[in-house]
């Protein structure tokens, strides 16, 4: 008959909906997590009655994945969450392509803070942008969008782009896969003009020591290496230690050189983890990045460290990096 019945027929007042606008899938997830990150975003969640069928509590999956990542962060698993924004509430809808998406993450930032507050949970919480020409003259406004959710620390990422030459040279020097293994945005323009980005960078740092923002940025791009930084092609020289500290897993267990480089360098379901990172693949593919003092890919990373290391007036810069961790 096409009837189309509202919520509140098909779930007590005050419960979570039985129906939901958020599309259903079907056992189409890698992992149990990654099923509940999805449903967070909807209306759904748990409605628990007493004997006599009465509602007691509405809990939605969004408020149970704050409360779980607020316990981890009380047993001391979680230290950090940077939540990434690309600017006031019109104009990070406009980038993501999705109305609304500003109002539900600053929700779901909420929801977490009091979460972690009821716990007592030392949670350190704070927002990450990235320099794009979509949002480049509102980038000083991030201390007021950070003042409005509560956060006093803003993690600034510049773009991380490279060209196709750059990743075909980055090919050949691996001796390995093909294009398909470089993970990042290739472009022959990113679009930005080098003396802007300047500029609102300053502007941004200004402002944050302005109002006691803690402030970082990744890579550390100095003023003398921002001309030649969103100049695509343009050789830069530095240093990278991430496969060195880090090693970079998958929820399958798969260990790739790093976030860029997706060659598999193991696997935890079958190696120790000791045996992936002294593994010849490893260790080699080390070996080919010192030789090569950074990769052409490498040159716009944010683990990258560049050179020179010149200083300015924004090079006030947290003890910890910010920008470290980023849920979207």
């Amino acid at each position: 008959m096409g009837l189309k019945l509202p919520f509140s027929v098909v779930a007590p007042p005050g419960a979570t909906p039985t129906l939901d606008t958020l599309p259903r899938r079907l056992a189409d997830f890698e992992t149990l997590g990654e099923a509940l990150d999805y449903a967070a975003t909807g209306r759904r969640g748990l409605n628990f009655h007493d004997a006599r069928g009465t509602l007691t509590e509405a809990y939605p999956f969004s408020q149970l994945r704050a409360d779980a990542l607020a316990q981890l962060a009380s047993a001391g698993f979680l230290k950090h969450i940077s939540v990434s924004i690309d600017g006031p509430n019109e104009l990070h809808d406009k980038a993501r392509g999705v109305e609304g998406t500003f109002v539900r993450t600053a929700a779901g930032l909420r929801r977490l803070q009091e979460a972690a507050a009821r716990r007592h949970a030392p949670l350190r919480v704070s927002v990450n942008t990235t320099v794009a020409h979509e949002t480049l003259e509102a980038l000083s406004s991030m201390v007021d969008v950070a003042a409005e959710l509560g956060v006093d620390a803003i993690g600034l990422n510049h773009l991380m782009f490279s060209t196709a030459a750059e990743v075909d040279e980055t090919v050949r020097l691996l001796g390995e896969g093909d294009a398909s293994a470089i993970s990042t945005f290739v472009t022959e323009d990113p679009g930005l003009d080098p003396a802007r980005v300047s500029v609102q960078v300053e502007a941004l740092a200004a402002r944050c020591r302005e109002r006691g923002i803690r402030f970082d940025m990744r890579p550390k791009v100095k003023p003398a290496l921002v001309e030649p930084y969103y100049t695509p092609g343009t050789p830069l020289e530095g240093r990278c230690l991430y496969p060195f500290l880090y090693a970079r897993v998958s929820f399958s267990g798969k260990a790739y050189f790093c976030p860029f480089i997706r060659i598999e360098v193991g696997d935890l379901t079958e190696q120790t983890l000791e045996e992936v990172w002294t593994g010849e693949h490893y260790v080699s593919l080390r070996r080919r990045l010192v030789q090569n003092g950074i990769f052409p890919v490498c040159r716009r990373c944010c683990k990258v460290e560049l050179s020179p290391a010149t200083t300015s007036a924004f090079d006030e810069v947290a003890e910890e990096p910010l920008a470290a961790a980023q849920t979207a």
